[in-house]
């Protein structure tokens, strides 16, 4: 009897890691756009774009902007940053940009967007920025 619990539990455990594991919807390369604010230091209403690779849990996103020089002395802009895939479902994916892992004193940004299409979503950056997401 013990053996058969044991089998059940450890047959329930791959199946859950089995789950965890399944490939995200949004692997890919996207292009990000979104609209600047005042507090990046940058023109309001001044568009930006990103490349961003999504891939399973992580990836990487780099704003356009020379690297260590940024936007009117933002060094933090242009900086090849990993992202953290906290949800990724059919109607939403949720990241972090972890620009603290690469440069003192740059501040991470969560990304929550919804899936518009096949090759669209669109959201919010921090709590201040729509962005939108177009597959390449």
């Amino acid at each position: 009897m013990k053996r058969a619990g044991a089998l059940s539990i450890i047959a329930l455990l791959a199946l859950v890691a089995g789950v965890a594991q399944a490939e995200n919807p949004y692997n890919g390369n996207w292009k990000a756009t979104w609209v600047g604010t005042a507090k990046e230091q940058i023109a309001t209403k001044h568009h930006r774009e990103a490349d961003v690779v999504i891939l399973d849990n992580g990836g990487s996103f780099q704003s356009s902007g020379a690297a260590g020089k940024g936007v009117k002395g933002n060094p933090c802009v242009g900086q090849k940053a990993p992202i953290s895939v906290k949800k990724a479902t059919a109607e939403e994916l949720v990241f972090v940009i972890e620009f603290s892992s690469v440069l003192q004193g740059c501040q991470d940004s969560k990304v929550t967007l919804q899936r518009v299409d096949d090759k669209t979503l669109k959201g919010m950056r921090d709590k201040d920025k729509e962005i939108t997401l177009v597959k390449e």
